[in-house]
């Protein structure tokens, strides 16, 4: 138990890129003896090996740059991109209707909402 919280604690510190669930499950599925290996590894500072026992992706210089060239978006930015999506939904559903208004009396809609029920 012990040895499992000290490799999850390790692997977090290390790197962002590791979800908690992901690592607790990858440590829960090792034995006694690849616990203790995975401690002498981090008594040494070799996380790689820590990783690599669990089964997890070594992150690599491409990815941890692709985190760090990231812009974060303002708030206002995200709410300009939330509302544009929902008037692009609103409209679609606005034709949908349309459509569907324009076909009521069409025998094949009234089949496939049967169909469907």
């Amino acid at each position: 138990m012990m040895a499992r919280l000290r490799i999850e604690n390790a692997v977090l510190a290390k790197s962002d890129d590791y979800q908690l669930q992901a690592v607790r499950q990858a440590a829960r599925s090792k034995l006694g003896g690849d616990l203790r290996l995975c401690l002498e590894a981090l008594d040494r500072r070799d996380i790689g090996f820590v990783l690599e026992s669990l089964g997890l992706p070594v992150a690599t210089r491409k990815r941890q740059k692709s985190s760090v060239g990231n812009v974060k978006l303002k708030p206002t930015d995200v709410n300009k991109e939330l509302q544009k999506r929902i008037d692009m939904m609103e409209e679609e559903r606005r034709q949908l209707l349309e459509v569907l208004h324009r076909s009521e009396g069409s025998p094949a809609i009234h089949q496939h909402l049967r169909d469907v029920r």
